[in-house]
């Protein structure tokens, strides 16, 4: 249920946490006509974002596939035709381990496909990760130059809220494939997440008699980081998260009571964190 209580985290974040915050940063009389007088910046940031993480984790995903593509026998390059029909897939067999033969190479369907699965998994992770960092150094920021009673309820408001991105962040990681390295890298991407929002008070408190919430340069700086943080999760969330979790065969071979219980976590998860944007 962690993963789906996760996905409604992300969509909520995005939309309800970054976004609006993109929108009021940019939009802040204070910064006048700096930005062009183009009320859209936001909405282009966020665009922005989404079709290069698109673009990125397509060129990733390919170049993944690509190596795992090898030549048997004569080395020669595969065409369709010279191509076998595949063997079928026998009862209680699971089609995705069917063997593929060519008249010159063959392509284990099994691992070809578990390897290029777990490689585009590993790189939405780390997108998903990158969109989580950017908003917690700006939320350790905000923390940092908070005073009196503000500071008590922001305090609450972000624990909360970071427990829950660190769920939804945490789901994605203990999926993932712990093989050669791969459990390295995962435990350095939750001491990254860890980290990251202590990093941003650092940065505060550094600059606290220096930092002018209020001046152009503050407000360009967070209404960008928002926006474009705000444009990673939304691709993230809904493409990698809602669209595939959901659509899995996995999650169509559940019973309807699981089901319903999966809708419900995502349901929950995206109103917890809206219930948070009151505060945070």
């Amino acid at each position: 249920m962690g993963k789906f209580l996760g996905t409604g985290v992300i969509i909520s974040t995005a939309l309800i946490h970054m976004l609006p915050g993109g929108v009021g940063a940019l939009g802040n009389p204070c910064i006048g006509s700096r930005m062009g007088n183009y009320g859209a910046w936001p909405g282009v940031l966020a665009i922005m974002a989404i079709l290069v993480m698109h673009l990125m984790e397509f060129l990733l995903s390919n170049h993944a596939m690509g190596k795992h593509e090898h030549p048997h026998g004569h080395g020669e390059p595969h065409s369709e035709e010279s191509s076998e029909l595949a063997k079928p897939a026998t009862a209680g067999e699971d089609c995705d381990a069917v063997a593929v033969h060519t008249h010159h190479t063959h392509v284990h369907g099994l691992s070809f496909i578990d390897a290029r699965g777990a490689r585009a998994f590993h790189v939405s992770t780390y997108i998903l990760e990158l969109g989580i960092c950017l908003h917690s150094v700006i939320i350790g920021l905000t923390l940092s130059v908070a005073t009196g009673s503000e500071f008590t309820t922001l305090l609450v408001a972000i624990c909360f809220h970071q427990l829950c991105e660190g769920l939804a962040l945490g789901s994605r990681l203990a999926q993932m494939q712990h093989k050669n390295r791969a459990f390295l890298r995962a435990a350095i991407s939750a001491a990254v997440f860890m980290l990251i929002t202590p990093l941003g008070m650092v940065i505060g408190i550094g600059v606290r008699y220096s930092y002018q919430p209020s001046s152009p340069a503050a407000l360009i700086s967070i209404g960008v980081l928002d926006s474009l943080s705000a444009g990673i999760l939304l691709y993230t969330g809904l493409v990698n998260l809602l669209a595939e979790e959901f659509g899995t065969l996995e999650f169509r071979g559940y019973g309807v009571s699981k089901k319903a219980m999966c809708f419900a976590a995502t349901y929950i998860g995206a109103g917890i964190m809206a219930l948070i944007g009151k505060w945070a």
